[in-house]
């Protein structure tokens, strides 16, 4: 009787752990989409701050004309 009970025991055991195994599937899922749009996000913000620290340079004046006769 004893053989059993330990056997009954150990499949609600097994049968628990399959259960929980899915629920941390799940929730890791679920926190990986999170995750993966939160890092998008930052990776904007910093690429933002990036552009304001670093602006891309400005283009050079145009060269001004001489006033004045060409002839001189």
């Amino acid at each position: 009787m004893f053989v059993i009970r330990a056997f009954v025991k150990m499949r609600e055991t097994l049968l628990g752990t399959r259960e929980l195994a899915k629920k941390l599937e799940a929730l890791e899922k679920k926190l990986t989409g999170r995750l993966d749009v939160h890092e998008a996000a930052i990776v904007k913000v910093l690429q933002d701050l990036m552009q304001i620290l670093n602006p891309p340079p400005l283009p050079p004046d145009p060269p001004q004309r001489k006033i004045g006769f060409g002839g001189v």
